[in-house]
């Protein structure tokens, strides 16, 4: 399993800064296939976070949503710490 931590980025509907989300590997590839129809249909779901804490996202407020890799320099909730 991998320990890379994954980055889900919130862009909310009303605007301001985007909520980064930090998530596990497995966490990412489940979002992977899910993530256009939770945009699209404004589902609300539990997202498991990388240290192993939950937020619950109701995408109805989010515009766009994306999955990438989590870089160093972001700040991110549920970010594992940095060793």
């Amino acid at each position: 399993m991998s320990t890379e931590q994954h980055a889900l980025t919130l862009h909310l509907v009303a605007g301001g800064s985007p909520i980064v989300l930090a998530v596990d590997h497995s966490t990412s590839e489940s979002l992977s296939g899910d993530l256009e129809s939770l945009v699209r249909d404004g589902d609300t779901t539990s997202i498991d976070l990388a240290d192993g804490g939950r937020m619950v996202v109701d995408f109805s407020t989010v515009a766009t949503a994306h999955l990438s890799e989590l870089r160093h320099s972001v700040a991110a909730y549920g970010q594992r710490a940095r060793r």
